[in-house]
């Protein structure tokens, strides 16, 4: 725990919370001085003194929760005005009444998901804004050409090489062609040949995606 909260100091020394810093390390103290006591205390030991300690330094735990609990707030909030911006973009490019329907009504619950300081809520929030955005980004005929031109650079990270090469030979001739609706076919078999993180980031499920539009 002591390391832990070593951790937490030199994270908020660099965001300059001195007052944090100070009582963080105030923390450790009694976290090194109860860790101290219980190595003098007997394993078999059945007095209330081990409970006592042990519960001081789920106390202190507590605080220290409590103390840094402010950052993964912060770090919540800004996934989610990250997954705001690319829901919203994508929503005016390509969405249907339906998707903005939805994305209004997400919108309307700002304000009390932000102000309730809880982190899951503002990531379960953040998660409905990045699957509407990527449905969304799914029906533009734009978006499944430069996805595919993006796919032809992913050759190393398909599970199934040779699937993939015949995929993209396949695809080769729609995307000539622009036969957008046979191209998207092709791209969600592609996409199903990446490995989770990767077919995340290609998507566009961390906030947005790096594609490039194609000519």
């Amino acid at each position: 725990m002591s390391s832990k909260i070593s951790s937490e100091i030199v994270e908020a020394q660099q965001r300059n919370e001195q007052v944090v810093v100070q009582e963080l390390k105030e923390k450790r103290e009694q976290v090194d001085e109860i860790s101290a006591k219980l190595l003098t205390v007997k394993a078999d030991d059945v007095t209330d003194i081990r409970y006592q300690l042990e519960d001081d330094k789920r106390k202190v735990a507590q605080e220290v929760d409590s103390l840094t609990r402010d950052k993964y707030i912060s770090a919540a909030i800004q996934k989610y005005q990250e997954a705001k911006r690319f829901c919203c973009r994508t929503i005016e490019d390509s969405g249907s009444e339906a998707d903005k329907r939805t994305l209004n009504q997400l919108l309307q619950q700002e304000e009390g998901v932000l102000k309730s300081g809880s982190v899951s809520r503002i990531n379960a929030t953040t998660e409905q804004l990045n699957q509407l955005g990527v449905t969304a980004q799914m029906k533009s005929p734009t978006f499944h050409l430069s996805l595919f031109a993006h796919l032809v650079d992913q050759t190393e990270d398909f599970v199934d090489p040779a699937e993939a090469i015949k995929l993209l030979n396949l695809g080769a001739k729609y995307f000539e062609s622009r036969n957008v609706e046979k191209l998207e076919q092709v791209n969600l078999a592609l996409l199903n040949l990446l490995p989770p993180d990767k077919k995340s980031k290609v998507t566009g499920m961390s906030g947005g995606t790096n594609i490039r539009k194609s000519q």
